[in-house]
């Protein structure tokens, strides 16, 4: 006759197992530790920042400068001790954009793409005629470099936002959920009965 276990033993493991289930339906990736990347034309400044969480600033992070389109590597830094990495740009082929990489060790990475129209360029797909209306000229550039200036507050303050947001209560149920789950395989696996 087979043995059958007992009924509190079948309970505990059909709790367990839907514990276990609930936990990866309600859970969410961890973020504590993904590196934010946020970045911002400023004149003929690229401005470059990464951060783990909003009082963790990415310290000597690894910047990578690609060609958006070829993928060609341009430029490379290294973040300073408040996340912060700046670069002139005026001397970079910006035509495709550029694609900005930062890695901050231990698999934490993440990218910031910045379009040609970011630095005021027409796109390659632009025809002639509109090339012509879109040359540089003097007033142009003045209006450009007072522009960069008056909006570079806001960017610094959208990449402030965008990187400190605050945990949302779908990340604490999902950490919480994680140690529930866990304390009960835990406690699951010190009561389970021991073979014969």
């Amino acid at each position: 006759m087979p043995c059958i276990p007992p009924l509190s033993l079948l309970w505990r493991t059909i709790l367990s197992l839907s514990l276990l289930c609930a936990l990866f339906a309600i859970s969410t990736p961890a973020f504590a530790h993904r590196v934010n990347i946020f970045a911002w034309v400023n004149g003929d400044t690229v401005h470059v920042k990464g951060s783990f969480s909003p009082k963790h600033p990415a310290k000597n992070a690894t910047i990578a400068v690609t060609d958006a389109q070829t993928h060609a590597e341009l430029l490379t830094g290294t973040t300073d001790i408040n996340g912060l990495f700046s670069f002139a740009w005026r001397t970079l082929p910006v035509e495709h954009g550029l694609s900005i990489t930062i890695d901050a060790g231990s698999g934490h990475r993440n990218s910031w793409l910045l379009d040609a129209d970011a630095f005021g360029l027409a796109s390659p797909s632009v025809n002639k005629e509109e090339a012509i209306q879109q040359e540089e000229t003097p007033l142009r550039s003045i209006v450009r470099e007072e522009l960069s200036q008056a909006l570079a507050p806001f960017y610094q303050e959208l990449a402030r936002q965008k990187t400190e947001a605050d945990p949302t209560w779908k990340d604490i149920l999902g950490g919480l959920g994680w140690i529930v789950g866990i304390t009960a395989l835990f406690v699951f696996a010190r009561k389970s009965p021991k073979a014969p």
